[in-house]
């Protein structure tokens, strides 16, 4: 087996268990929301429930909340390289350049990207400003690799 894959089914055994803390991280909390997630840039998202209109960025990490048992409408047009299928889902772009015009069109409740992409940091930020709310997932990778 070439190292290659060694190593991206050592990042998705990471992501897998980072997303297994992002659902364990509930906590009451009427006036904000039911579940309360704080990433370690210390910004919190709070919802009522389980996001259920997710849009992820990056293919890499769609396969890993795939497996995690999660469901996504938007993603990137890589998905196929990661053995995804649309279903019903909906292509947002590239993993450099995702369109923000497709990404609102389906409003998102999160949307997950990698900050260490310039493309999908820039969404993000206006994301962020249209008040919709996004997850940069390597800050759990990062915190687990240190463990």
């Amino acid at each position: 087996m070439p190292p290659f894959y060694s190593k991206f089914w050592s990042l998705i055994l990471i992501i897998i268990i980072a997303l297994s803390l992002f659902s364990a991280c509930n906590i009451l909390d009427e006036e904000e929301g039911e579940i309360q997630i704080t990433d370690f840039t210390n910004k919190t998202l709070y919802f009522n429930e389980t996001p259920s209109k997710v849009v992820i960025l990056q293919a890499s990490l769609a396969s890993v909340w795939k497996l995690a048992g999660g469901s996504y409408v938007g993603i990137s047009n890589d998905y196929e390289s990661y053995g995804l299928t649309l279903d019903d889902a909906e292509i947002i772009g590239s993993t450099k350049s995702p369109s923000l015009e497709k990404i609102v069109s389906l409003s998102p409740d999160l949307v997950i990207y990698s900050s260490k992409i310039t493309g999908q940091q820039a969404a993000a930020d206006v994301l962020n400003n249209m008040k919709i709310k996004t997850f940069s997932a390597e800050r759990f990778v990062q915190f687990l690799v240190y463990i």
